[in-house]
C-alpha cells in the first residue's frame, strides 16, 4: 500500500523524464524527477556510475572512474 501512495504522489507532484547528465567530460543518460525551480537537485548513484564516478565517502567529493558499462 505504501508503494501505491508513494507512486500517486509521484504522478500528481512531480514528473518523471528522460535526461542526458553531463560533469565534466562525461555524459549519461537517466531517468531524472523534474521538482520545482526552488528544490536542491540530487543526482543518484546510478547516474553517476555510469559515468563513472563515486563519491569519496571520506571528502564527499567525486571520484572518477571507469565508466559502467550498462
Amino acid at each position: 500500500m505504501a508503494r501505491l501512495r508513494l507512486r500517486q504522489l509521484l504522478v500528481e507532484r512531480d514528473k518523471l523524464a528522460l535526461a542526458i547528465i553531463q560533469i565534466e567530460d562525461r555524459f549519461a543518460a537517466s531517468y531524472v524527477i523534474v521538482r520545482p525551480r526552488d528544490t536542491t537537485p540530487l543526482i543518484g548513484v546510478v547516474a553517476l556510475e555510469q559515468m563513472g564516478y563515486r563519491v569519496d565517502p571520506a571528502t564527499g567529493k567525486l571520484v572518477k572512474r571507469l565508466p559502467l558499462m550498462l
